[in-house]
């Protein structure tokens, strides 16, 4: 515990209350760490987590750049390209320390880069549609979690779904059947350590 060791208390910014703030929000304050949260929704399952809670929208920049103003770093717990663009240029014109790589984000946030990136390193991955035949599973480009993800079995149902649809914004791929994990890694350029793989436990989707 900061306190205890006698040190000054690192004060956090914590961008976003959903999981991924609730999860940092808990860490923190394990940690010793004073922290806020910054969310737009009133009601953020972290704000009882932190020590002070601010609601207002996060495209605020001039609001945002009051509020950070009195910590030491930021940790943003959102998946909002625009958003987190911001939050970049912000905390870099305020020499204020931000957790993100943006680049290496903007990369993540997409299924077609990431499968660049993966067919670059020669990586395993499913083999795309229509190579890999059927059962496919379609999946926004965009985007996390399982939201839209549906595993298609019948060539008429595939076409039916994409008919109205840009190509452009679905991933079709493989279906790989069995359990799904998610790989946690944290670091810096040049090291880097994955620290925790969690089983991964979704809504059937078919």
């Amino acid at each position: 515990d900061q306190k205890q060791e006698g040190r000054p208390i690192m004060k956090m910014a914590i961008i976003g209350g959903k999981l991924q703030g609730t999860e940092v929000a808990y860490l923190a304050r394990e940690a010793g760490y004073e922290t806020l949260l910054v969310d737009r929704n009133t009601q953020a399952p972290a704000s009882g987590l932190v020590d002070r809670f601010v609601s207002f929208e996060l495209a605020d920049s001039a609001r945002l750049r009051e509020i950070i103003s009195g910590v030491d770093l930021v940790f943003p717990a959102i998946e909002d390209l625009g958003v987190l663009t911001m939050l970049s240029e912000t905390c870099e014109q305020m020499d204020k320390p931000v957790v993100l790589d943006l680049e290496a984000y903007k990369v993540s946030c997409s299924k077609l880069r990431s499968n660049e990136l993966f067919e670059k390193l020669a990586a395993p991955m499913p083999v795309p549609f229509p190579a890999c035949g059927l059962p496919a599973i379609a999946k926004p480009c965009f985007g996390s979690g399982s939201v839209g993800v549906r595993v298609f079995e019948r060539q008429a149902d595939l076409d039916a779904f994409l008919a109205d649809r840009n190509p452009g914004d679905w991933c079709v791929q493989q279906f790989v059947e069995g359990p799904s994990y998610s790989l946690e890694v944290i670091g810096r350029p040049g090291a880097y350590q994955a620290i925790q793989v969690t089983e991964l436990f979704m809504d059937d989707i078919r």
